[in-house]
């Protein structure tokens, strides 16, 4: 189940990054390399289809998006898996300008180059032997973002302190932002619950990074005190809104260009999020977000954690008590 979320999720900020690029190409310039790194994180994740799309259009049908979608998965079959990633460089040829970047393969080191126009489309897609990578991109800790600039940050409710992460793109210019709002239950700032695997907001976040999208997500209050919220407002409302409020006050951060997106339950909030904020969002996104009551959902999804997890039928007296 929570593969599916975040295969939801990342299908979701695809469409909401073409989006939220569109609204912002106008006020930044194209950033190239990010445009570059973007290009590498599609062509290793077997998005054919995406690169297609940002080719110049004499290139569209040479480079089809069927045989893009398997080039990497070619690449790792003659050459192994990728054990290290170097800087994005630049290098000009006959009075155009291509950025290249040294992948370590185990069995050799490979080049991608790359030439994009002014427009952001990709003119020159070319991958040829490179140089061993010495300079290597520092592997993401375990919970931490593998793209970007994450710095630490926190949102401040009361009393209450919800360490977080800001993560930015590696660009200068100031950037649109997307608020992260968890679901039901406790969760850390990437919304992985105990016991599961799946940090869906890291991976919203990186791939959002790669877009040249920043983003800010928090601890969920619960993680922090280890107490049951009394109300709606202190489950997820309150702290949304000083994250909101937060947000407008960094100086890496397009004021006007703020954006929330709330998963589940977080979608379910966003109607009061939207009414106790007295900052302006630039707009709101919801993500499998329930239509129906609350007090409806839960008794259902806990009969049926209940019976996957035992192969019985909760008693109606014990989803009460919860």
């Amino acid at each position: 189940m929570n593969k599916i979320i975040t295969k939801a999720l990342i299908c979701l900020l695809s469409a909401m990054a073409i989006a939220l690029q569109a609204h912002s190409q106008s006020a930044t310039t194209v950033n190239k390399p990010a445009i570059c790194d973007s290009v590498l994180l599609w062509l290793q994740q077997g998005h054919g289809e995406r690169i297609n799309s940002q080719l110049r259009s004499d290139l569209k049908s040479m480079l089809p998006a069927q045989a893009l979608n398997g080039m990497w998965a070619q690449i790792e079959a003659q050459y192994g898996q990728l054990q290290g990633q170097g800087q994005w460089k630049k290098t000009r040829v006959l009075a155009q300008d291509f950025y290249y970047c040294d992948l370590q393969l185990q069995a050799a080191p490979l080049r991608l180059m790359m030439g994009v126009e002014a427009d952001g489309t990709i003119n020159t897609l070319r991958i040829m032997p490179g140089e061993p990578v010495t300079e290597v991109k520092s592997k993401a800790e375990p919970g931490k973002a593998a793209y970007g600039v994450e710095k630490p940050i926190t949102v401040s409710a009361g009393n209450i302190k919800l360490p977080g992460s800001l993560l930015l793109p590696d660009t200068v210019q100031r950037h649109a932002l997307v608020i992260l709002i968890h679901g039901s239950g406790a969760s850390d700032r990437n919304e992985q619950a105990a016991g599961m695997q799946a940090k869906p907001f890291l991976r919203l976040a990186e791939q959002l990074a790669s877009e040249g999208i920043a983003t800010l997500r928090f601890d969920k209050r619960v993680m922090v005190t280890r107490q049951n919220p009394a109300n709606l407002d202190e489950e997820s409302v309150d702290d949304a809104v000083q994250a909101i409020n937060l947000a407008t006050t960094l100086p890496h951060i397009d004021a006007k260009r703020i954006f929330v997106l709330g998963h589940s339950q977080g979608g379910y909030f966003i109607p009061r999020i939207a009414a106790k904020a007295k900052s302006s969002v630039a707009g709101w996104i919801f993500a499998a977000a329930n239509a129906r009551n609350i007090q409806q959902i839960l008794p259902e999804q806990l009969a049926r954690i209940y019976k996957e997890q035992t192969g019985e039928t909760m008693p109606q007296a014990e989803i009460n008590k919860q």
